[in-house]
């Protein structure tokens, strides 16, 4: 991506709405789609442009994901002809090594532990 070059689609999971309306401001206006996979609190509201759905701007949540992670990674991978898959993948843990990941990831040594 290039500056000021728009996405088609954005998969939001930070859990914040303004990460989300952020998101939703960087999809192109006729063709874009944002998912948020994220549950920020509820009760809180996210604010958008109506004109940008006119438009043609596409936004829906996710509850639970709804999907099989390894055949979602290999549709993105296939749609994007320059993604690597290994870009995609974080630090990966065995589920005995839990408390690891978890200390990994408060002492910010990985962004992302799978």
């Amino acid at each position: 991506i290039t500056h000021g070059e728009m996405l088609n689609f954005i998969i939001e999971a930070a859990g914040s709405c303004r990460t989300i309306e952020q998101a939703f401001s960087l999809i192109n206006k006729q063709r874009g789609k944002c998912i948020f996979a994220s549950h920020p609190k509820h009760g809180d509201k996210i604010c958008l442009d109506p004109f940008e759905l006119i438009c043609g701007k596409k936004i829906e949540g996710s509850w639970g994901g709804m999907s099989n992670p390894e055949s979602l990674v290999k549709k993105i991978a296939k749609n994007n002809k320059n993604a690597e898959l290994s870009e995609l993948v974080a630090n990966s843990y065995d589920l005995q090594q839990i408390n690891q990941a978890m200390q990994d990831l408060q002492a910010q040594k990985v962004l992302r532990a799978i």
